[in-house]
């Protein structure tokens, strides 16, 4: 019985002994999982954080919602910071800035009547000149511009791409799409081939999109009050809610235009000659565009963008609101602008559609235009329509139009 005892005791300490380590060997693993959990969600955070900084051209690379709210306050910090250092004991502009462009009549000089803005050149914050577009053109200096205005609070951006010993500034816009991709071999093949031949190129953009690509919420002023813009999720309709913006004796057209505008009050005389081309809505606002400047403009080469109101009453042809909108057109029409540039200036403005174009602008409204334009019988119009089931525009065309 004694000896029995005994066993059982010993049997009982050893259980008792192997329960412990079994805690002990739980409570590790517990503190052990605890510690790298904490650990992980630190390092991840600060990749996150880090990323927002320094890989700001991809924001579909930042995993999770938090990462993306983060990069949208991180980019109103900056913003906001930028705009305070160079408002401060800064007088806004107006007409005067612009008045240098004009030695006779313009019919649109009045969009620089209202909207007061800054200007800042080789800006010191423009948050998109990481994009990977610009990775192609690490050879070459980029300076930033950045336009700020008194009563909106997101900023309007143009990107200068220089070569040493050029003579030629080209004027870029490619439409809604902001930057041409990777895929769009045509768009980078003339960019460097012309920047090879002489010509520096200013980069710019639509609101909201390309060098002005913003996710953040920003003040703004409308016609009864002001209110905050959530840019990315009025991405659906970020050119209607121009509509809404009050802009006094202005308009709303002036936020597609500054970036190609303003920035070349400083470069006229600097160059030899200065051309436009521009793709899809950057034809259709570079209409504009070429108007302001014709006293400076060569060549203005709008490629499937531009298109008289009455021929735009159709499902490819109908446009945004910056096309069609009648508080602009009626005071300023597609043959008018045209006209103008024609009858008051030596530039050449010349007018490009692709006959089975996939996106827009279908051969048969584009040979009524032509045949509009030749009734008008006008000087320094080149009217052509290509075979090409392409959205976008020859190299070599755009090349031989430049370089002549």
């Amino acid at each position: 019985m004694i000896a029995s005892t005994s066993q059982d005791k010993r049997h009982f300490s050893l259980l008792r002994i192997r329960a412990y380590l079994v805690g002990l060997s739980i409570i590790a693993a517990a503190f052990v999982i605890g510690y790298f959990s904490a650990v992980y969600r630190d390092t991840g955070n600060l990749w996150a954080s880090e990323l927002i900084h320094s890989n700001k051209r991809d924001p579909a690379f930042l995993f999770g919602q938090g990462a993306e709210e983060l990069s949208a306050v991180e980019e109103l910090k900056r913003a906001k910071a930028f705009r305070e250092k160079i408002t401060i004991n800064k007088k806004y502009l107006g007409r005067a800035y612009v008045e240098g462009l004009f030695k006779q009549h313009n019919s649109l000089g009045y969009l620089y009547d209202d909207i007061p803005y800054l200007i800042s050149g080789n800006a010191d914050y423009c948050p998109n000149i990481e994009n990977t577009f610009f990775d192609e053109f690490k050879a070459y200096q980029l300076t930033c511009t950045a336009i700020v205005y008194r009563d909106f609070e997101f900023n309007n951006y143009a990107i200068k791409i220089q070569a040493k010993g050029n003579d030629k500034l080209l004027i870029y816009n490619h439409g809604h799409d902001g930057l041409p991709k990777k895929s769009e071999a045509y768009a980078f093949k003339t960019l460097k081939t012309l920047l090879n031949t002489g010509s520096d190129i200013l980069i710019t953009s639509m609101p909201f999109t390309g060098i002005n690509a913003s996710n953040a919420t920003v003040n703004v002023e409308t016609h009864d009050g002001k209110a905050e813009l959530d840019i990315q999720a009025m991405a659906m309709r970020k050119h209607e809610v121009f509509e809404l913006f009050k802009t006094g004796s202005s308009h709303y057209m002036r936020f597609f235009l500054d970036g190609a505008v303003l920035p070349v009050v400083d470069e006229v005389g600097k160059y030899r000659k200065i051309n436009y081309l521009g793709l899809s809505g950057g034809a259709t606002t570079g209409l504009y565009t070429c108007a302001l400047l014709k006293e400076h403009i060569d060549n203005c080469i709008l490629v499937a963008g531009v298109m008289p109101i009455h021929l735009r009453l159709t499902s490819r042809n109908f446009g945004d609101a910056e096309q069609i909108t009648n508080s602009f057109y009626s005071k300023n029409s597609v043959m008018g602008l045209i006209e103008e540039i024609s009858k008051t200036s030596s530039a050449k403005t010349h007018l490009i559609f692709n006959d089975k174009d996939p996106c827009c602008f279908d051969s048969a409204n584009a040979i009524k235009f032509k045949d509009l334009l030749l009734s008008k019988a006008l000087s320094n119009v080149n009217f052509l329509i290509l075979r090409s089931d392409r959205h976008d525009y020859d190299p070599k065309l755009i090349r031989s139009i430049i370089n002549q």
